[in-house]
């Protein structure tokens, strides 16, 4: 295992502490805009990010895709399809140029089979993920743009009202499901409401006094994503 490849182990809440998984991830690299298919390994395979970032889609049944969540080194993916022989409904998209590793399912089943705690750590993470899931649900079920944006910037914030943006606006927008246009005519209207404020590029959400909002829990995405 290169050291890249066992960084990336090392920050998963997964591989971390799988002895015998040196030796069994095949590290490949995949271009800027790719799709990882199957054709990666990735149908018979579960993946680790090593270097880069992925986008990770659902599609309807249009061909309209939403922005789920962005794959850092470190997280995982494939997981929820561990025991599944269909493929799972979601597209991966590399982001930036990236490097992966793969490992086959038949051997982090097996792995799972004679190891409890990583069978217990696997299931705390699917969990997370179907936490996560429901959290995206209903924030991508809001209709209301105004509402859409604060129900995300709340549930973003820290104890100072400051909300984590995904990158660009563009992005962000892709990830609420509407215009870049449209969300920054929703900011402003909140902003002239009282309820966000913004120092420099930083936006912070507050009540109507201005007083920064205690922060609903945040459902951060599970370092686990699936096909």
């Amino acid at each position: 295992m290169d050291h890249a490849t066992a960084r990336a182990a090392a920050r998963s809440p997964l591989f971390a502490k799988i002895v015998a998984i040196d030796g069994a991830l095949i590290a490949k690299s995949l271009d800027k805009g790719r799709i990882i298919t199957e054709a990666d390994g990735a149908r018979g395979c579960v993946g680790l990010l090593v270097e880069g970032a992925v986008d990770a889609y659902s599609v309807a049944a249009d061909g309209r895709r939403t922005n789920l969540a962005t794959l850092g080194p470190g997280d995982a993916f494939g997981i929820c399809s561990l025991y599944a022989d269909a493929p799972m409904p979601t597209v991966l998209r590399c982001r930036t140029a990236c490097r992966a590793a793969f490992v086959s399912k038949s051997r982090l089943r097996a792995l799972m089979g004679r190891d409890a705690e990583l069978a217990a750590r696997y299931a705390c993470l699917c969990n997370e993920k179907i936490a996560f899931l429901i959290r995206r649900i209903e924030e991508l079920t809001v209709s209301n743009g105004a509402d859409k944006v604060l129900f995300y910037l709340r549930a973003h914030a820290d104890r100072t009202g400051k909300a984590a943006l995904p990158g660009t606006r563009d992005e962000w927008a892709r990830r609420l499901g509407m215009s870049r246009t449209a969300l920054f005519r929703e900011i402003d209207r909140l902003k002239k409401e009282g309820v966000v404020f913004s120092r420099g590029r930083d936006l912070y959400v507050s009540d109507r006094s201005g007083t920064p909002c205690a922060p609903r829990a945040r459902h951060e995405p599970p370092r686990t994503h699936c096909l």
